[in-house]
């Protein structure tokens, strides 16, 4: 999960703080190849699964949201009485899991 300008060393720390079972997180940086974001760098979390049985995935955008806004109140802008979320991109990562 990215975004432009945050902290990500913090936001991965603030994360990883909740102690959410079954994931851990990292942080990365990268610039999108498409989108209207192309070519502006990026920065975020790395969704890193310790555990699928244990982690609840549907929780983690919301748990991203709360501590990203807790690092930057502007994270989530309240204009014209609208609520407007900055550009959200979710990458995923191939991961083994050690299956046979």
């Amino acid at each position: 999960m990215a975004t432009v300008n945050i902290d990500v060393i913090r936001l991965a720390n603030a994360l990883n703080d909740l102690d959410l079972e079954g994931v851990v997180f990292r942080p990365i940086h990268f610039k999108p190849y498409y989108m209207p974001k192309k070519g502006i760098p990026h920065q975020g979390v790395q969704i890193h699964l310790t555990d699928p049985a244990k982690v609840v995935l549907t929780e983690i955008q919301f748990w991203f949201l709360q501590e990203a806004h807790n690092i930057d109140p502007s994270f989530i802008l309240l204009k014209t009485g609208r609520t407007v979320t900055p550009c959200l991109i979710m990458y995923v990562a191939p991961i083994r899991f050690g299956l046979p």
